[in-house]
């Protein structure tokens, strides 16, 4: 029984990011007539960069959780700011360019988060426990092979 609640929340939660990244896409082709495809490199970011905020701080409070939160948003905010002055506003009006602009900029992030952050197993939840639990020593790793 245990094994179908999981997959039911499970689901539900993959239901619910489906829903955002898919309304994401049609408010901003909506609003702005542009075609961005980069939404899950910066969702991806602000998580990483939350995960590290809360990592650090330890998260052993609500304020611990609400504040790595915050940082991922803000994060992820801040670069897809970025990317739409950089690269989409050149590109109104103009739909192909934008979607080769943008989804090429989603498997050149993935790099990025390779190196920052590595590709193994070794991302552990930092609440092992659920919340309470004591802080383990996770950190971001920095490689520097292969990223020259």
């Amino acid at each position: 029984m245990s094994t179908v609640i999981l997959l039911l929340v499970t689901s539900l939660g993959l239901g619910a990011l489906y829903f955002l990244v898919s309304s994401g896409l049609s408010l901003i082709y909506g609003l702005m007539g542009v075609l961005n495809f980069a939404h899950g490199s910066f969702l991806t970011l602000g998580a990483f960069l939350g995960w590290a905020v809360a990592s650090a701080i330890g998260p052993t409070t609500w304020g611990s959780l609400l504040l790595s939160m915050v940082a991922g948003m803000l994060t992820g905010a801040a670069f897809a700011a970025a990317t739409e002055f950089v690269l989409v506003r050149r590109l109104y009006q103009r739909h192909i360019e934008q979607v080769l602009v943008t989804a090429g900029a989603r498997p050149s992030a993935w790099p990025w988060f390779q190196g920052i952050w590595g590709t193994g197993s070794h991302l552990t939840s930092p609440h092992p426990a659920g919340w309470g639990a004591p802080r383990t020593s996770w950190a971001p790793r920095f490689r520097t092979t292969g990223f020259c």
